[in-house]
């Protein structure tokens, strides 16, 4: 009846939504609908790669992320840093309105059970990507000589630019993955592809996924004004040959 509280009640909302749409005043009347005792827990998706830096998504993939730190110092125009922002230690948005809203990241823990204990583990909020973190890999790049000799290379001018048109040496080598055997979000397995300016091309080490990368990545650097279909038959029919170095069992 009207005067009962309903056996269950509705205490936390996931959106997976894009956040053009989280934000449309449509869905937020949607959203106040449910009343003020609802967090929402928002995990936006990233359409692209502009989004996903407007979300400011960093990755959970320590390891991985490590790595992208270690080689931006070596040279920060060559490696970008992975790092896109440094998390407050407020996960919740002030926009005014009435709404529990809590935006996802990685590693945020929030308790469904007990109920004495529902809603955000506020000591979850910490930066996973600590300034000490930083300043130890920062030390690493540095004893290990890599960011001198990176300098000296190029400072002497011995690196191409490859925009001279005339070499036919210049070619394009595009690393399809280097997870080895075990891919994850954050690396593919392993492939790469190597194209030369007359269009022949080959692939080492070929595992799954090389082709999805390809199309990935040429989608990326394509003009505008380019026929993409076109361009992705050429390409792929300008593949000569395939090299595999060892076999596996599978």
């Amino acid at each position: 009846t009207d005067d009962k509280k309903p056996l269950v009640e509705l205490e936390v909302m996931v959106h997976f939504t894009p956040k053009s749409i989280f934000d449309t005043p449509e869905y937020r009347a949607w959203c106040d609908s449910f009343g003020s005792g609802v967090d929402h827990l928002t995990l936006h998706s990233a359409e692209s790669l502009e989004t996903r830096v407007s979300l400011d998504v960093d990755s959970p993939f320590l390891s991985g992320i490590s790595g992208g730190i270690r080689r931006s110092f070596v040279n920060e125009k060559l490696f970008p840093s992975p790092i896109l922002k440094q998390y407050s230690d407020d996960s919740r948005k002030g926009d005014g309105s009435k709404l529990s809203i809590i935006e996802g990241r990685p590693l945020l823990d929030y308790v469904l059970m007990p109920k004495s204990r529902r809603g955000l583990n506020e000591s979850s909020l910490k930066d996973i990507y600590s300034p000490a973190l930083k300043d130890d890999l920062h030390k690493e790049a540095m004893d290990s000589g890599a960011v001198e000799q990176a300098s000296t290379i190029m400072s002497s001018g011995t690196m191409s630019s490859g925009t001279d048109e005339s070499s036919t040496n210049l070619g394009e080598l595009i690393f399809t993955g280097t997870g080895s055997a075990v891919p994850c979000k954050h690396r593919n397995v392993t492939g790469k592809y190597l194209r030369m300016n007359n269009g022949n091309s080959m692939l080492l080490d070929v595992g799954e996924g090389t082709v999805g990368q390809l199309l990935r990545s040429w989608k990326s650097t394509l003009p505008g004004d380019v026929n993409a279909i076109h361009e992705y038959r050429s390409r792929l029919e300008g593949i000569k040959a395939v090299w595999i170095s060892h076999p596996h069992a599978d």
